[in-house]
């Protein structure tokens, strides 16, 4: 019993090491995908790669035996990590837009590189859009929620909050200028 222990243990360290070894193989080439795909956004590659690592680590020390293509395999899971972060940004973008009206004042980066200081503009201006969320009314904040973060549509909302779509929309018109309110001062 001791002894098979022993093995399984031996038997997990080599597995991990066969993971590095492939990753380090392939790492560079990788990266150079990620940045196409990211626009040479550093800090969105450096997470990607991040998220990379920890996905095929895991994937890999419960499925080896069916990679066939090492590289293929990590740039399928790199490609589908960076399609999910520039999702993120449209989501974050279509967000501002639809709750003010004035995109000009947010910066998303999807086509090119951010530089950090617009990149912590961006994500001060974000923070600011919620805070100014917490402060309107209960009633509005609801409709709020269900309408640009749960994504629901009108008739949704209107059967969840037992309501006309008429006054709906009407609450959403006057959130949404109490949020331009807000987020100009």
């Amino acid at each position: 019993m001791h002894s098979s222990k022993i093995s399984n243990h031996v038997q997990d360290e080599n597995e991990y090491s066969q993971f590095w070894v492939i990753w380090f193989e392939h790492q560079p080439r990788i990266r150079s995908c990620c940045f196409r795909w990211l626009n040479g956004n550093h800090a969105s590659v450096d997470d990607a790669l991040s998220q990379v690592i920890e996905k095929a680590h895991h994937y890999y020390l419960k499925t080896k035996d069916l990679i066939r293509s090492p590289f293929s395999w990590l740039c399928k899971v790199a490609h589908n990590i960076c399609i999910d972060i520039h999702r993120e940004n449209k989501k974050q973008f279509k967000f501002v837009t639809d709750m003010t009206d004035n995109p000009e004042q947010y910066f998303f980066s999807e086509f090119e590189s951010e530089e950090l200081e617009d990149q912590i503009e961006r994500e001060n201006k974000l923070e600011h859009l919620f805070e100014s969320l917490e402060l309107l009314n209960k009633d509005l904040k609801k409709v709020i929620y269900h309408r640009f973060i749960d994504e629901m549509e009108y008739s949704e909302i209107a059967e969840v909050l037992s309501t006309s779509q008429e006054n709906v929309r009407k609450k959403v018109q006057i959130a949404r200028k109490q949020l331009r309110v807000l987020t100009n001062n």
